[in-house]
């Protein structure tokens, strides 16, 4: 009797032992009886296959519904990712996110793979059409720094915005009619393209041609309910906080823009009117270019482009030469990073 062994070299594994292609053990060691003859024993083995290990690819749209998102799946590490952001009707793409963190600009982009599961979020604004949206009551009554680009005329009555400042805060139905109409009214909305919300302006506006000072009645305490909902779905700013990386709030004089890598932004005043300054700082040298687009997402002006060295600071101006929009959109990229915002233009 003869001890037999057999042991798998490295990335493979033994199957058994075979005599003229029949199998006589399946064990890697085993004791063979010898017959009285030459005798050729065979150890098979297979190759060890390792399937490569994949993580997860999600890709998430903000808001939901706001866009279509390709590139989602099991990937490799290493593996080269094609992912596109295609914005939906009333949206337009912003930049996408990985950990809170910007990671392209690109509507596409190639993403790298890593060694972990990973959530890449498209990030999108709505998009406003002059005359489609407004501004809160509070946006033109409470804060200081904002002036009116008119008086306001209701009920055949012209309000100075010092008169105005009477109404507010709006805490009865009478002062609540009149910040709500002229909310309206100053953020020139095309009220005849919403029949609904024409017809309770045209209440208010008919209670301060005929009863004002006297209280208002129920119609037009409902009318102000109206307008006051209309306003609220209709915000031509809308607070868009992707993290303490990349953050934009309503404007309020200057908008400051704190990043975790300290890059800096600054933009005053807003509104603006003769000119508008653009101050920042990128965090490393880094190549930095400054657009400008109006309501439409037409490009206005490349107000700068050029290399900026790191946590130099930079003072641009912008003089407005057109005369037929309210609001303007800014993008400052700096590299990879991606700063958005909105500023209003007082004619």
């Amino acid at each position: 009797e003869v001890q037999v062994s057999a042991s798998a070299s490295e990335g493979f594994t033994f199957v058994s032992w075979t005599l003229d292609g029949a199998e006589i053990s399946g064990a890697a060691n085993f004791t063979y009886t010898m017959p009285a003859e030459d005798v050729t024993l065979v150890a098979n083995f297979e190759e060890i296959v390792v399937e490569p290990e994949t993580f997860m690819l999600t890709l998430e749209a903000s808001p939901t519904g706001a866009g279509t998102l390709n590139g989602d799946g099991e990937y490799e590490e290493g593996e080269m990712v094609l992912v596109e952001a295609v914005a939906s009707e009333g949206y337009y793409f912003l930049n996408w996110t990985w950990n809170e963190m910007t990671v392209s600009a690109s509507e596409q982009f190639m993403f790298t793979m890593p060694a972990e599961a990973v959530t890449l979020v498209a990030h999108f604004m709505k998009e406003v059409l002059p005359g489609f949206c407004t501004f809160s009551q509070g946006y033109w009554f409470a804060k200081p720094d904002v002036v009116w680009p008119f008086d306001v005329v209701i009920g055949g009555r012209t309000f100075t915005q010092e008169e105005g400042q009477d109404f507010w805060p709006s805490n009865t139905p009478l002062t609540r009619a009149f910040t709500q109409y002229a909310a309206v009214v100053l953020s020139e909305v095309i009220v005849s393209e919403f029949p609904d919300l024409l017809a309770a302006m045209q209440v208010i506006d008919h209670y301060f041609a005929t009863t004002y000072p006297r209280n208002p009645n129920g119609n037009v305490n409902k009318a102000s309910g109206f307008i006051g909902k209309w306003i609220t779905e209709n915000l031509c700013y809308e607070e868009i906080e992707i993290s303490e990386a990349e953050y934009h709030e309503p404007a309020s004089g200057v908008l400051l823009h704190n990043r975790n890598d300290q890059s800096i932004l600054s933009v005053f005043p807003n509104p603006f009117r003769d000119k508008l300054t653009f101050r920042f700082a990128p965090a490393a040298d880094t190549q930095v270019r400054l657009e400008l687009f109006d309501m439409t997402g037409a490009l206005v002006e490349v107000v700068y482009e050029g290399l900026v060295e790191a946590n130099q600071l930079v003072e641009v101006q912008y003089h407005p030469r057109l005369r037929n929009t309210s609001f303007l959109f800014y993008r400052l990229t700096m590299g990879d990073e991606l700063q958005t915002g909105k500023v209003m233009y007082q004619k």
